[in-house]
């Protein structure tokens, strides 16, 4: 797959014969795929530390070309409507597998193999048209926008995953605050927009849970901590794992265990979860354990400089609808990373995808010679 995304990026850029656009936070994020790599020869599991840096470097290789493959503002909207027409398919094919006598969690899962990431996939999307809905941008019209806003909302309200109901209501708060309390709001006129969007979505979900007795019991039930029902976090199988990947990366805390490290060493907590593997169902705990304080630092300041860039094209083309997809696109990555915290998506290949819209919307936007 990484010899084909990098392949398809080569003969695309020569075709079009233009230079290779590097933005700046691809040279950090190549230094965190570098750090991985050095890593390796720590790894207990070397087959599974190659895939972890293969598909690493597949999403350096995704990001590369999305900053590149965007060349104009016209071009651009055409690939982000296309974007959203699959994720308005993949939504109806999840609201037809929602039973909604048992509110069973939907069985759509876009090939990842696990309803919790099909939930996260929608909630980027929910995030990304609230968001656009705030700077007052329309895809495809207001009353379309609305609906297909609703029609994210109840997959990620009824596939019950609560990583997708965490990372929403974040991202949603980081949208927010970046209306009230930064220049955004000032810059886009965007505030009185904002109420109305954190209304609307105060009454579906809470007037739903309110009035409909099926859905309070089903989010209760997710909501408790453990498998046995009680409200006791420490017995919860998520939290042991975490804590014992945290325990491994202390053993050795500057550079870590190598990539996939806790698939080796998890065998101890004799994890019958999921899939039936051990995994780490944290992006912290599987950083710090796969490549220790060197990748964490590393990690933290690519996600620093993706922001910083995306950041300053908003605010040298405040009206740029570019950068405000970069800006809205940037809110569903907050979103996926705060729902990455108890779940360990970071590696899929949707995830690549919502990082890299961000950077070739920024590219698009600074190179533009007049504000919008």
């Amino acid at each position: 797959m990484v010899a084909v995304i990098t392949i398809g990026m080569i003969l695309d850029i020569m075709i079009r014969r233009t230079p290779i656009r590097v933005p700046k936070p691809v040279v950090f994020l190549a230094a965190y795929v570098a750090v991985n790599i050095f890593c390796l020869f720590k790894s207990e599991s070397p087959a599974m530390s190659i895939r972890v840096v293969c598909l690493l470097t597949g999403f350096l290789a995704v990001c590369i070309y999305m900053a590149n493959c965007f060349s104009t503002e016209q071009s651009s909207l055409k690939i982000v409507r296309f974007f959203f027409f699959l994720g308005v398919v993949q939504a109806l094919i999840g609201l037809l597998e929602i039973t909604g006598a048992t509110f069973e969690r939907p069985a759509a899962t876009m090939g990842s193999g696990d309803s919790d990431y099909f939930a996260l996939v929608m909630m980027g999307n929910l995030l990304v048209f609230n968001s656009l809905q705030m700077l007052g941008v329309r895809v495809f019209g207001r009353i379309l926008d609305l609906l297909i806003s609703g029609l994210f909302a109840v997959n990620v309200y009824y596939s019950f995953v609560r990583s997708s109901w965490i990372g929403y209501m974040l991202g949603l708060c980081f949208m927010v605050g970046l209306v009230f309390l930064g220049n955004l709001g000032r810059s886009t006129g965007s505030r009185k927009r904002g109420v109305i969007v954190v209304g609307i979505t105060c009454v579906f979900f809470f007037g739903a849970y309110l009035a409909i007795p099926q859905i309070q019991s089903a989010v209760l039930d997710r909501v408790s901590f453990s498998e046995t029902g009680t409200a006791s976090i420490q017995e919860n199988i998520r939290i042991e794992m975490m804590r014992e990947s945290w325990g491994n990366a202390l053993s050795s805390p500057i550079f870590g265990n190598g990539p996939g490290a806790f698939t080796s060493q998890g065998h101890s907590l004799e994890i019958d979860y999921g899939r039936g593997v051990a995994f780490d169902p944290s992006i912290a705990t599987t950083i710090m354990n796969d490549t220790g304080l060197l990748g964490t630092i590393a990690f933290l300041i690519f996600l620093w400089e993706y922001y910083r860039y995306i950041f300053r094209a908003i605010k040298l083309k405040p009206n740029s609808i570019m950068a405000k997809y970069a800006v809205s696109f940037s809110v569903a990555v907050f979103g996926l990373l705060a729902g990455y915290l108890m779940t360990n998506g970071l590696w899929l290949p949707f995830s690549w995808v919502f990082f890299g819209f961000p950077l070739g919307f920024s590219v698009v936007s600074l190179k533009q010679k007049q504000p919008g």
